[in-house]
C-alpha cells in the first residue's frame, strides 16, 4: 500500500510537472517567460497544498487527507481532460489545481511512511516506499513523453494522468489510519 502510493503520488506529479514548460512553449505556442510563469505558478500552489496539508494533517488524519488528495488531482486533472486542454491558460489553471493536491500527498507520505513500521524495520520500510517514488519519477514523464510522441492528444495525457490519481485515491481508501495512535500501538 506504501509503496502503491508513493509511486502513483511522483508519477502523476512528476507526469505533469516535467513536461509543463515544454507543452506551454510546443503546443500552445507561449514564450518561454509566459511558461515559466505558469510552472512557477503551479509551484506555488503547491507550496501553498503543502503547506495546508501540514496544518490539518494531524487534525483530520492520514488516510482522509491522502484520499482527498489523490481525488482532487484526479478531478483536476479529468477536467482537464475533458474540456480538452485548449489554451495555456487553461492547462495553467488547471494544472495549478492539481500541483495544490499533488504536493499535499508528498507531504503526506513522508509523514504517514516512517509510522507504518516497526523501529526494527522503520529505515526500510520507509526507503522501500522511496524506491517506489523513484519508479514513480521515471514512468510518469517517460510515459507522457511517449503519449506526445505517438501523437496522442493531451485529453489523452491528462486522463492517464487522472486515472492513475484515481487508483491511488482508491489505494488510499484501504490505507491504516494512524491519526491518534502511538507507534507502539501501530507497530504491535
Amino acid at each position: 500500500m506504501i509503496s502503491g502510493l508513493w509511486f502513483v503520488a511522483y508519477y502523476v506529479n512528476h507526469g505533469i510537472s516535467t513536461w509543463l514548460p515544454s507543452l506551454y512553449t510546443k503546443e500552445f505556442g507561449l514564450d518561454l517567460t509566459t511558461a515559466l510563469v505558469f510552472t512557477l505558478l503551479s509551484n506555488v500552489t503547491g507550496l501553498l497544498g503543502t503547506f495546508i496539508a501540514a496544518m490539518l494533517i494531524d487534525r483530520i488524519g492520514r488516510r482522509p487527507a491522502l484520499m482527498a488528495a489523490l481525488a482532487g488531482g484526479a478531478v483536476s486533472l479529468g477536467a482537464l481532460a475533458l474540456l480538452g486542454a485548449t489554451s495555456g491558460t487553461q492547462v495553467a489553471v488547471f494544472a495549478s489545481c492539481t500541483t495544490f493536491f499533488l504536493f499535499a500527498i508528498n507531504a503526506g507520505l513522508y509523514l504517514y511512511s516512517p509510522e507504518m513500521y516497526p523501529t526494527r524495520i522503520r529505515a526500510t520500510g520507509a526507503s522501500f516506499g522511496g524506491l517506489w517514488n523513484r519508479a514513480g519519477v521515471i514512468l510518469g514523464p517517460v510515459t507522457v513523453g511517449a503519449i506526445i510522441g505517438a501523437g496522442g492528444s493531451l485529453s489523452l495525457v491528462f486522463a492517464q494522468l487522472a486515472v492513475v490519481a484515481a487508483v491511488g485515491a482508491v489505494i488510499a481508501w484501504f490505507a491504516i489510519e494512524t491519526k491518534g495512535r502511538t507507534l507502539e500501538e501501530l507497530n504491535s
